[in-house]
């Protein structure tokens, strides 16, 4: 342990900033020096290293602690000639390199000098005091070089049509998104920058599975379908449907196999989604013997739909997927977005009417038509009229179970609005049938077991 009597906290500090102000510079140093050992086109010495960059950031703060110390002693004239003239040096340094690279060798990229600036600029941070912004600083700049050759990769694989595509996805999400998210129009209790959420949604999921098919093929659809079933799960299955659906080369088995697998990886996303939900409402509003049963039953009657996505994930047959052919036309599905957002707000609306003609009385039928349009929504709906005393434990696990059974069950409609296609109407179908019928018969016989012991 340093005593502070005999070395000062100004030394201290001093020292904190020598030993981070070189290592700032080394990190981005190491990646300049495995550029070099890497390249083809670069002499073994033409390019600086761990040693220069780590160098010329410790440059840097030991400039700003100086020009710091000065003005503390009031010498603010000789403060700013001391980082002129050391500034200038570095400058001159910087600039005659670039003159040799550029001149004598022939060298045309700017991006070595660009980075000697930042790293000078980084050492100054640090010498400033400014130690947490230097360092993400300096890992940001690192990752931005080290990911060179994968974006040149990206770039040369890119066309002009898939450029089009991510900057339609730019204008409806940075553009016109702050119009209708930050300003809600809310008609009938119903916020309709819900909807453009859902379209937005169905965009990006449809753009993400654009690249990531055309990187990884038929592979990339588990990743897309957990993702996918996560932020919604309605998109994502109509999605999948989608992408599935334009395959003309596969047989009609091997479609329904792989429809059948994605569905459940959907599902169980989605259930682990809202089982989280479940169990932060029943931690935050209920006793510590509701929220046993609550999330107990919920987790148990959960559990086997979940294991059915994590055995179709872990079993998937990947030869066939490696040899499908995934072609997606359209990187942005815009028609499929209307149509699901649409088919969203007329359940909506359905289940509204029959929430003002019925009331809250018919907690269950507020289950089922809720589940079909958002279980995320219903969920917390359920909770609500728990809160109040509307509803009894019991009464509350079922409806949350009812809840998610709809929210199964929907699927198939999406499916049908996406695609005509029967194997894959027929895929989906079964997929629900195996699920809420495992999560129905698990889920009666947990109940009859808690029910005997509370």
């Amino acid at each position: 342990m340093i005593d502070t009597d005999i070395l000062g906290v100004s030394e201290i500090e001093f020292v904190v900033k020598i030993i981070i102000g070189f290592l700032v510079g080394a990190l981005i140093g190491i990646e300049r020096e495995r550029t070099r050992l890497i390249s083809t086109t670069e002499k073994p010495k033409s390019l600086p290293g761990v040693r220069s960059f780590g160098l010329l950031s410790l440059y840097g703060a030991i400039t700003a602690h100086l020009a710091l110390i000065l003005e503390e002693q009031g010498l603010t004239i000789i403060q700013m000639f001391v980082l002129a003239v050391f500034a200038s040096i570095i400058v001159v340094l910087i600039i005659l390199y670039m003159y040799q690279r550029m001149s004598i060798l022939g060298r045309t990229g700017i991006t070595t000098y660009i980075v000697m600036g930042l790293d000078l600029g980084l050492g100054f941070l640090v010498g400033l005091g400014k130690i947490l912004e230097a360092v993400s600083a300096s890992i940001l700049v690192t990752f931005i070089l080290a990911t060179k050759p994968s974006i040149e990769k990206f770039v040369k694989g890119i066309s002009y049509k898939e450029l089009l595509s991510g900057l339609e996805l730019g204008l409806f999400v940075f553009i016109l998104g702050p119009v209708f998210l930050l300003k809600p129009i809310v008609i009938m209790g119903f916020d309709l920058s819900k909807l453009y959420l859902l379209f937005i949604i169905i965009l990006a999921l449809s753009f993400i599975s654009y690249i990531g098919v055309k990187i990884k093929g038929g592979e990339a659809l588990k990743y897309i379908s957990f993702l996918g079933g996560l932020v919604n799960s309605e998109a994502s299955v109509a999605n999948i449907a989608s992408i599935l659906a334009a395959q003309e080369n596969v047989s009609q088995d091997l479609l329904k196999s792989i429809a059948k697998r994605n569905i459940f990886i959907i599902i169980a996303a989605m259930l682990v989604r809202n089982m989280i939900i479940i169990s932060m409402l029943s931690i935050s509003s209920l006793d510590a013997v509701k929220t046993l049963i609550v999330v107990g039953l919920s987790f148990v009657a959960f559990t086997p739909p979940i294991l059915l996505g994590v055995l179709a994930w872990l079993f998937e047959k990947g030869e066939p997927l490696k040899n499908m052919r995934v072609d997606i036309q359209n990187p942005l599905s815009i028609n499929t977005a209307i149509r699901i957002v649409v088919v969203y707000a007329s359940i909506f609306a359905v289940s509204y009417v029959l929430y003002y003609i019925f009331g809250s009385q018919i907690i269950y039928l507020i289950a089922v038509v809720g589940g079909f349009v958002n279980a995320g929504a219903t969920i917390l709906t359920i909770f609500a009229l728990s809160g109040i005393g509307f509803v009894d434990v019991y009464t509350l696990v079922a409806s949350l179970v009812i809840t998610n059974l709809a929210a199964i069950a929907n699927k198939i409609l999406y499916v049908h609005v996406t695609t005509k296609n029967k194997v894959l109407l027929d895929a989906c179908l079964r997929a629900i049938i195996v699920a809420s019928s495992s999560m129905i018969i698990v889920f009666l016989l947990a109940s009859q077991v808690v029910m005997i012991f509370f």
